[in-house]
């Protein structure tokens, strides 16, 4: 998050989506919790039980705008993803 702002223009805005944690106590945040040690060490590195937007804004970027919704798995489990845009102040 740090370098996406780093190289936006003031007024920037940046466009994501994600796969994102599911709610705690959840079951799909118990697989996630189980699952991101072993998908970290993996190429891409990737982080199922991250908090995005709670990341984008810890950043210091300014409004954040974005929509959860969920998608199906070939495992038959349905996770979390946001989209959205953030604004740098």
């Amino acid at each position: 998050m740090a370098e996406v702002l780093r190289v936006l223009k003031p007024g920037g805005r940046y466009v994501f989506v994600e796969h994102v944690a599911a709610p705690l106590g959840t079951r799909t945040r118990r697989i996630q919790e189980t699952w991101t040690p072993i998908l970290r060490r993996l190429p891409g590195g990737c982080s199922p039980n991250r908090e995005t937007r709670s990341a984008i804004e810890r950043a210091g970027f300014g409004a954040v705008a974005d929509e959860r919704f969920e998608l199906p798995t070939a495992l038959g489990i349905a996770l979390p993803h946001v989209a959205g845009t953030a604004i740098k102040r």
